[in-house]
């Protein structure tokens, strides 16, 4: 249809957060105060289940956000993977072909498997990736996912390891 969800990162509505606009009215606002983990919104990405998934997150409150999903019309947020490590602020998402939604955050990178996040930081990654910045998430045929960063070149996940390709 002619449906579309939008993310804010600044409050030019009076509200930030995400807006669902059907072509003709505004069918829906939703904010922090709905259980959004933070209302400036980075990415917005739909899985294979029709889910929709919003990364969020605000340098200018301390790294706040997280990640959080609608399924339906129940929306569940997350701060944090099993063992408790924060995510902070997550600024790229993507759902892959075996339908494990992953995102860059502040603190690594992070994937949610369908029942619980893991938090990969820095140094799980690799030793030579302190405080990378990450910039997008693609999977390729082969079913590799590769992570695009910002001055550290490009990472790639595949058999449950991590490899790091640089000049």
């Amino acid at each position: 249809g002619r449906s579309v969800w939008v993310g804010y990162n600044q409050s030019y509505l009076g509200s930030a957060g995400i807006v669902h606009f059907d072509g003709d009215t505004v069918k829906k606002r939703i904010t922090i105060n709905d259980g959004l983990p933070s209302d400036w919104i980075t990415v917005i990405v739909r899985d294979s289940s029709e889910n929709l998934w919003f990364a969020s997150g605000n340098k200018k409150q301390n790294g706040s956000g997280g990640i959080a999903v609608l399924r339906n019309t129940k929306l569940t947020a997350y701060f944090q993977d099993s063992d408790g490590k924060m995510f902070g602020s997550c600024n790229a998402l993507f759902s892959d072909n075996k339908g494990i939604v992953w995102t860059h955050a502040d603190n690594g990178i992070a994937r949610f498997d369908g029942h619980s996040w893991k938090l990969f930081d820095s140094t799980m990654v690799s030793p030579d990736l302190p405080n990378a910045r990450y910039s997008q998430i693609i999977q390729d045929k082969s079913g590799t996912v590769w992570f695009g960063t910002e001055g550290s070149g490009l990472l790639a996940y595949k058999d449950n390891r991590w490899y790091q390709f640089t000049t």
